[in-house]
């Protein structure tokens, strides 16, 4: 389960164009969970089955 994240419009555009430019894939994941925790999404949803 994700945790309720809370971001202004200006932090959601700062965080998309910092997904847009970020090379590290830890760092780009990282922007990449915080951004499914704000839009609410659930894991099932993300990751396929093994």
């Amino acid at each position: 389960m994700y945790y309720t994240v809370d971001l202004s419009a200006s932090e959601i555009a700062d965080l998309k164009t910092l997904r847009r430019v970020e090379k590290d894939d830890k760092i780009l994941r990282r922007y990449q969970s915080i951004c499914f925790a704000y839009a609410k999404f659930q894991k099932k949803r993300l990751l396929p089955p093994l």
